[in-house]
């Protein structure tokens, strides 16, 4: 009896750490989304502010693989706010763009392609930021401001 008891202990608590494990993959990946998009963009600007005079293709390379780093794994995940949800997605779409237009480097034509992907990726901010304040540290508090500037032109031209 000792020993049935004992096994159905063992079966009803691997039960339960079953059930809390599948709970966890229920979890919304609104919040995490918005705490890893703060980190990407603090790493972006950390990135830019330690070398503002560099242009090369490596270190236009390097900023978008900070907030890349940070978030793409999004895409694949369960938000509550679609909205939220779709966003994130054509946020991180519209930095791989960004990164594609690297392969124009030193044509004529990179900056307009640059300036135009970084316009649509600060339209998305923006639309992000309007469902969900984007938290920043102090020490960047202007660029949001700056990027909403950008973000609202590109809103207006579509």
């Amino acid at each position: 009896m000792k020993k049935v008891l004992t096994l159905l202990t063992a079966i009803l608590s691997v039960s339960l750490l079953l059930i809390a494990c599948g709970n966890k993959q229920d979890k919304y990946a609104d919040q995490g989304f918005m705490n890893d998009l703060s980190k990407g963009l603090e790493a972006r600007w950390s990135l830019s502010d330690s070398d503002p005079d560099n242009e090369s293709k490596d270190f236009y390379k390097q900023l978008d693989k900070k907030e890349l780093d940070s978030i793409s794994s999004y895409s694949n995940k369960k938000f509550k706010n679609d909205k939220l949800h779709e966003h994130a997605i054509a946020y991180i779409n519209a930095l791989k763009k960004q990164k594609a237009t690297l392969k124009y480097y030193g044509s004529d034509s990179f900056y307009d392609k640059w300036n135009k992907a970084t316009s649509n990726r600060n339209a998305e901010l923006l639309a992000i930021n309007k469902i969900q304040k984007v938290k920043v540290p102090a020490k960047y508090k202007d660029y949001p401001e700056e990027l909403k500037g950008s973000g609202k032109a590109q809103v207006e031209k579509k």
